[in-house]
């Protein structure tokens, strides 16, 4: 099941249908933390550990607010018990024995605009978020360089003002060397687009 083949699932969370999160026990002690998100434009689970610790008897499933909108289920293995919850079906048995047999490893990043998790496996996600290599982030595509760039010329041009002019040049030469590559970055959204 995992890279400890004795390991066995602690808590599975389900919603609309598909795993969301993973626990698991490891026989060496301790326990290991999984998420996982769904990608309907690739219609493919992925996963990545999230955390581990102390094998704790008392599960912590947290509460909602309010209903979601699709069904949520949960396996809880014999010996542990559960607080919160609220929302939330028990289940006798994890839908899949295996979870990792029909998912694949990776990180993902939501797209609100999309309503998808994608996995960040590429500069350009979806129509709605690039990687932005100056502030090393995937961030919303504009059609024109990332605000990060911006944002720094703006601090810079304020420290600029309160700078006295004997000790401006080093900044004055950043400020050049920022605006080459904001104006670069604009030039290279305008060719990707």
């Amino acid at each position: 099941m995992t890279d400890d083949p004795s390991a066995r699932i602690v808590l599975a969370e389900y919603q609309g249908g598909h795993l969301f999160a993973l626990t698991v026990e490891r026989v060496t002690g301790g326990h290991d933390h999984y998420d996982f998100d769904w990608c309907r434009r690739d219609g493919t689970l992925y996963y990545h550990l999230s955390g581990f610790g102390a094998a704790d008897k008392v599960i912590d499933l947290g509460d909602l607010v309010e209903q979601p909108d699709e069904p949520m289920l949960y396996y809880l293995a014999p010996g542990y018990r559960c607080k919160g919850g609220h929302w939330m079906t028990r289940i006798t048995e994890p839908l899949d024995a295996d979870p990792f047999a029909h998912a694949s490893e990776g990180t993902v990043r939501c797209c609100e605009q999309c309503g998808d998790y994608l996995p960040q496996d590429r500069d350009v996600l979806c129509a709605h978020l690039e990687w932005c290599h100056d502030c090393a982030d995937y961030t919303p595509r504009t059609g024109g360089a990332c605000d990060c760039l911006a944002l720094q010329l703006i601090e810079l041009d304020q420290q600029l003002e309160t700078t006295p002019p004997q000790e401006q040049a080093p900044l004055t030469t950043k400020i050049r060397e920022l605006r080459a590559r904001y104006e670069e970055s604009e030039r290279q959204r305008a060719d990707d687009d």
